[in-house]
């Protein structure tokens, strides 16, 4: 990871940051990453909104 990656970061300058940047970041810095609820389906079982995806993904970029 670069260092302009990461001073990005710190500054909150990155628009979304992967699990995997996550992880690498916390790991350097001798961190465990721990997701104690798992992975499960939300409560509300509407159907899926794929314009809110999306929204949520590019913002007004898309």
């Amino acid at each position: 990871m670069s260092r302009p990656t990461i001073a990005r970061i710190e500054a909150g300058g990155a628009e979304s940051v992967s699990l995997g940047t996550i992880q690498r970041v916390l790991n350097a810095a001798n961190w465990d990453l721990s997701l104690s609820r798992g992975v499960r389906p939300r409560e509300d079982r509407s159907e899926f909104d794929m314009d809110s995806y999306l929204d949520s993904l590019h913002g007004s970029a898309r």
